[in-house]
């Protein structure tokens, strides 16, 4: 039953979706209506798979695994984030009593770097979980388990090693550097006197 939800949350993606791909021209060029549309995306995503764990043999597989917390953070980053980050874009010209942003380069930086620190993050978890969750519930033809919890961890070390250390490094970085441009074109803004 929990499948419907599919369908209201997709009405809302599809008919947000279909009002930015209204204008192609400008989807092409304007990266805070990128960021909207990488939002709607995530939202896609994130409202496909949280309905999903009511399948039972999904749910099996990914509750207790990192592919929830891959999840939650592609929706809480990816859907939330980036929609905040274009309100924040859309803004800051309009506070300032501009009519466009100081750098659309720095705008385009951002886009590319938020959106690969979030996907990249993600993805680490989803891969590792979804492995996980399958490595413990694989058994033999007399009803063993397949795989020690050894060898589960061994086969998550590299995607664990990816949300610890990669994640500190790369994947925060990619997402608070973008945030830089972010600072700097609104703090150029408001001390030009254009």
């Amino acid at each position: 039953m929990s499948l419907i939800l599919w369908l209201p949350s997709w009405a809302g993606a599809f008919n947000s979706a279909m009002t930015l791909l209204q204008n192609k021209q400008k989807l092409k060029t304007d990266y805070i209506m990128l960021f909207f549309f990488s939002a709607i995306l995530y939202y896609c995503l994130a409202t496909f798979e949280g309905p999903l764990l009511a399948i039972r043999w999904f749910n099996m597989i990914a509750h207790n695994s990192e592919w929830v917390i891959g999840h939650v953070h592609s929706g809480a980053l990816g859907w939330v984030g980036m929609s905040g980050i274009a309100v924040f874009y859309y803004f800051i010209p309009k506070l300032w009593g501009k009519d466009k942003l100081w750098s659309p380069r720095l705008l385009k930086w951002h886009f590319w770097l938020a959106h690969a620190g979030v996907a990249l993050y993600a993805i680490a978890l989803w891969v590792a979980g979804i492995g996980e969750g399958v490595m413990w519930l694989a058994q033999g033809d007399n009803g063993e388990l397949q795989y020690s919890f050894v060898e589960a961890m061994n086969f998550k070390a590299p995607w664990l090693f990816l949300r610890f250390f990669w994640r500190s490094a790369i994947c925060s970085r990619l997402i608070l550097d973008g945030l830089e441009p972010l600072q700097y074109g609104a703090h150029a803004a408001y001390s030009s006197g254009e």
